[in-house]
């Protein structure tokens, strides 16, 4: 059972009202992983967006002669997989969990537009998941100058 309190928690679904929850919570796939499970690898098609409820996930690539390289930590409240949704492309990188992961499964092709209750959700969510983009792409432009004036 989807409880609304992890719901609420989820950085990504912050400013929904009970009635975008309610309708969401019908739409999202209860998912558990345990600790080293890899939940998706570089090449796989993408299944939706994974919105952590419980523990952290690493999400990797491999670079110069397979060495791995950590990209990112994600914990509790953090989503991923989005990139590769929205884009409709194989994953470019590998999500493992790092800690027994619970995380509820957000599929887009359960967004259908067809009705207006739909539709509005689905504008609510991609307005949310562009702001935040935009935001880390803000943060990732004041690194690359600091770096770049360190030189």
């Amino acid at each position: 059972m989807i409880k609304f309190e992890n719901l609420k928690k989820q950085i990504l679904l912050q400013g929904l009202n009970e009635d975008d929850f309610a309708h969401l919570s019908s739409l999202l796939v209860y998912k558990r992983y345990k600790k080293d499970e890899i939940i998706f690898k570089t090449g796989e098609p993408p299944e939706g967006i994974y919105l952590i409820t419980k523990g952290r996930v690493r999400i990797s690539t491999i670079i110069h002669r397979g060495h791995q390289k950590t990209l990112v930590i994600f914990k509790e409240g953090n989503y991923f997989g989005d990139i590769s949704t929205l884009e409709k492309r194989p994953h470019s990188s590998t999500a493992v969990a790092l800690t027994n992961v619970e995380a509820y499964l957000l599929s887009f092709s359960n967004l259908e537009c067809g009705s207006t209750k739909n539709l509005s959700l689905s504008c609510k969510i991609i307005k949310k998941l562009a702001l935040i983009s935009s935001k880390n792409l803000r943060h990732m432009n004041i690194k690359y100058y600091k770096l770049e004036e360190s030189f």
